[in-house]
């Protein structure tokens, strides 16, 4: 297992990315499978395969959980702005859910929301 982590701007993080992957074994065909770990930057999760032409392998992408947790709250603020214990009961719920079954929980969740303005539909 080996880590690439950055805080730079994404056209330097994906190539530093590619150094690393190469470095890491990532033409070596007995290397099947790439896991990733990252926040919820959409670029990261589309781009990175794309970028490490990675053609044949298995990807794991996994959103990491504190990230998951800021949203989760986000959408209970939007969708319940002025209750703020049906808010946090709803937010301890799912991420309690989150953290014990992942993110097969969350279907279920967004279709158990009540209607929401266009504000919190936004968020959500």
């Amino acid at each position: 297992m080996d880590y690439c982590i950055g805080f730079e701007p994404q056209p330097a993080f994906l190539a530093r990315l590619y150094a690393h992957a190469l470095s890491a074994g990532l033409e070596d065909p007995s290397c099947r499978q790439l896991v990733l770990a990252a926040d919820g930057a959409h670029w990261i999760r589309e781009q990175s395969a794309a970028h490490l032409r990675a053609a044949g392998k298995t990807w794991v992408k996994i959103f990491d959980f504190y990230h998951a947790s800021q949203h989760i709250w986000a959408v209970a603020h939007a969708v319940w702005p002025h209750d703020v214990a049906v808010r946090t009961e709803w937010a301890e719920d799912v991420l309690h859910g989150l953290r014990h079954e992942g993110g097969r929980v969350l279907d279920a969740v967004w279709k158990a929301l009540p209607l929401l303005s266009a504000a919190a539909q936004k968020i959500v």
